[in-house]
């Protein structure tokens, strides 16, 4: 859980787990709503395609995309608070030789008692010594999907607001999520 809140100023480290620890707005007991992105990987065969968990969620800078295969991720739509872009909560990725898995769960004592949580840890374990097959290609583009249902889950949330001081607000974002289907680089310079 903490391995992202560690040498947070020692680059070849962050480069490393991919990550350093820029807070957590969701707090210990916060549920949240999380995807799981590949069901039948072995690392997180155990949990439904998406599931409610109570823990602490970090966010993190000296995050690369390409260089990690994203597992689990935290569902925007349904989280609170909702970010306009993707929070990974668990990944993992080749090093030289060496494999490399890292989860952002186990903030909390009952998350690790949870039967889930305990065989995700051992099969993460068994994976990194190689006891186990899953694929460790990173996963770029499935990624900056999940950041554009982020900024689409923030609008949608913006909506009612908007709606009091904008009369087209529904047009607007309408436009918003066609831009984000047909132009996704101009809906990120948009955001």
């Amino acid at each position: 859980h903490s391995a992202t809140d560690t040498f947070g100023n020692f680059k070849p480290y962050f480069e490393l787990i991919n990550g350093t620890f820029a807070g957590h707005p969701w707090g210990s007991g916060t549920k949240v709503t999380i995807t799981n992105h590949e069901p039948t990987h072995p690392i997180v065969a155990m949990w439904e395609p998406e599931f409610q968990f109570v823990d602490e969620i970090y966010q993190y800078k000296n995050y690369d995309p390409t260089s990690v295969r994203v597992l689990l991720s935290l569902n925007m739509a349904k989280c609170t608070p909702k970010m306009p872009y993707m929070v990974p909560v668990s990944w993992v990725r080749e090093v030289g030789q060496g494999r490399l898995f890292y989860t952002n769960l186990g903030h909390n004592e009952k998350t690790w008692t949870d039967p889930n949580f305990e065989k995700h840890m051992l099969t993460g374990f068994r994976w990194v010594f190689k006891l186990e097959n899953g694929s460790a290609t990173p996963n770029p583009e499935l990624q900056e999907e999940e950041n554009l249902k982020g900024a689409l889950a923030v609008l949608e949330d913006m909506r009612p607001s908007l709606k009091n001081v904008l009369p087209d607000a529904d047009a607007l974002l309408a436009k918003a999520e066609k831009l984000a289907k047909e132009d996704k680089a101009a809906f990120k310079a948009l955001m």
